[in-house]
């Protein structure tokens, strides 16, 4: 599930310096993180103890507790129907949309056509969380999940794997994440041929 992937918890009890700085705890989150914060309320969410915030956090949007929390205490209630999964997005259902289509005009023209997931069921569990995130990205605003994906960067530039190749070889090469980022890059381009090339 994806949901508060972008959120981050920024400590256990909120910084000293924070809990008593008017301008974090006054100042007022960007239109698209009210939004999101009220999609997340009308969606059934509940939190305690728990600030979400735009400013003042990290990638311009994450949590700050705002009490201390204890080991055991219920923070956040996240209903399974309002996170974004490979179950709960409009993937499946288009895809199959799109290859009954396809079975009717094969059947049309004498081929054989036949109902079809593109083999998305059997594609690696963060490749159906990739390709759910896409289908809703894509319909924007149709979305359930719009005030939730405004809030998401299109691109992270803290993540080595989506840094250009040039790049990443200059600035981690001698390091732990130059050999496990390159064995990333090198799955993520053997999966788009097989899993995302043929329902794009």
């Amino acid at each position: 599930a994806i949901l508060f992937g972008t959120l981050v918890l920024l400590s256990g009890s909120m910084d000293p310096s924070l809990k008593h700085s008017s301008k974090i705890q006054h100042e007022k989150n960007t239109p698209s993180f009210t939004r999101f914060e009220s999609w997340l309320r009308s969606s059934g969410f509940t939190w305690r103890k728990l600030s979400l915030r735009s400013n003042g956090t990290v990638s311009n949007g994450g949590v700050i507790a705002t009490r201390d929390i204890l080991i055991g205490d219920n923070i956040m209630i996240a209903p399974k129907k309002s996170c974004l999964t490979i179950r709960t997005s409009l993937l499946i259902p288009t895809v199959h949309k799109s290859a009954d289509v396809k079975a009717s005009q094969g059947r049309s023209t004498g081929t054989k056509g036949t109902k079809s997931d593109f083999g998305i069921m059997k594609a690696p569990e963060d490749v159906r969380l990739i390709l759910a995130v896409m289908m809703e990205r894509a319909i924007r605003r149709k979305s359930k999940w719009w005030q939730y994906l405004e809030t998401v960067p299109f691109k992270e530039s803290g993540v080595p794997t989506t840094w250009e190749a040039r790049d990443a070889n200059d600035l981690l090469r001698g390091t732990e994440l130059d050999g496990v980022c390159s064995s990333k890059r090198r799955t993520l381009l053997s999966n788009w041929p097989t899993y995302v090339a043929p329902i794009v």
